[in-house]
């Protein structure tokens, strides 16, 4: 049903709706895809007064239109925004049971037409943009904090904390060998990613940034970031989600899951039930990169390393074909889009 009365609906209000937010900093969910994310978001939404969105990565389009943290939009990458936030909505709605907004297809161009009316006179940075756009999804849940799931934004926290001050960051990690497998044989059709992204130095790169940035947190004994793991999450939702509640000063002691399971669980499944996993020259390569932090993190499950076999090499070159063709289609698609797109 289309809700149309701007008056109470906060979807639909053309005046700012950030300011009714209860508490303005919100909560970021980091570290790796393929670790079982789009579970903790949808946990999270639990919360008494929260709304976390899942999979959310405006910082990255922004930086592709070339918009920074602090500057204003131009008119064109305001629209430019808008159009991906929407489109945002609609992903959540059609690809996924998990934290999904409460707004339908057909208010999504209502509610940016909306967003327009509160900025008019003076266009948002895009983390302004964000905020308000997240505080109105927020209210219209009945939730008056909001947080959202990047799990790279671990590269970029220091902008976040300061253009949110107070932000709250949740490290979500999973045992590498585990992540780099789901990317590997993850399904193409079920459009939560590509194995074309997938290469065990590139992935095993970011792994290592991932777990030396909590490292970091750590060592610095900041209260405002907490630490999960995919293992303890999956083992015991109802305690990791009441530990959660009590790092987020709001209850979550009963949480509902949706039937349809996170493809995190699904990533290395073979047609027989066999779960596939890395090679012994990826595993290898995988120890050589990031197996100090992984003994840091998981020191009770040592890495299992298979045998070396012929075809390892054959894999690595076939995986690196596909992966650099894969990198340079998207370079080549941010030429043009930022250079040779229409000007608005």
């Amino acid at each position: 049903m289309l809700h149309t009365d701007s008056g109470s609906d906060p979807l639909f209000a053309p005046t700012a709706q950030a300011s009714r937010l209860s508490d303005p900093a919100p909560v970021v969910v980091v570290g790796l895809p393929r670790s079982g994310s789009s579970l903790l978001s949808h946990v999270l939404s639990q919360a008494t007064d929260w709304y976390v969105f899942d999979d959310l990565y405006t910082a990255r389009h922004a930086q592709g239109l070339g918009a920074d943290f602090d500057s204003p939009l131009m008119p064109s990458q305001f629209e430019e925004m808008l159009y991906f936030l929407g489109w945002q909505i609609r992903a959540r709605l059609l690809h996924t049971e998990y934290a999904k907004p409460a707004c339908s297809i057909d208010e999504v161009e209502p509610m940016n037409d909306a967003i327009r009316a509160c900025f008019k006179n003076s266009l948002p940075s895009w983390p302004s943009l964000q905020e308000e756009w997240m505080a109105r999804l927020a209210l219209r849940a009945g939730a008056t904090r909001w947080g959202w799931k990047t799990p790279g934004a671990f590269r970029y926290l220091d902008e976040q904390k300061r253009v949110y001050p107070g932000l709250k960051v949740i490290y979500l990690m999973r045992r590498p060998e585990k992540v780099l497998a789901s990317y590997k044989h993850m399904d193409p059709s079920n459009k939560d990613g590509n194995p074309a992204q997938y290469h065990p130095v590139a992935h095993a790169i970011y792994w290592h940034i991932a777990a030396r940035s909590w490292h970091q947190a750590e060592q610095d004994g900041d209260d405002s970031t907490a630490f999960v793991t995919f293992e303890d999450l999956t083992a015991d939702v109802a305690e990791t989600a009441k530990r959660l509640g009590t790092f987020l000063d709001s209850p979550l002691d009963s949480v509902t899951l949706p039937e349809k399971a996170n493809s995190s669980f699904q990533g290395g499944v073979a047609k027989g039930g066999a779960r596939q996993g890395l090679t012994g020259l990826e595993m290898r390569i995988l120890k050589w990169i990031a197996g100090h932090e992984r003994d840091h993190l998981f020191p009770d499950s040592p890495m299992e390393m298979p045998p070396l076999r012929g075809g390892d090499i054959i894999d690595f070159v076939k995986c690196s074909f596909v992966f650099t063709s894969y990198r340079l289609g998207l370079i080549f698609k941010r030429i043009r889009r930022r250079f040779f797109s229409p000007a608005s």
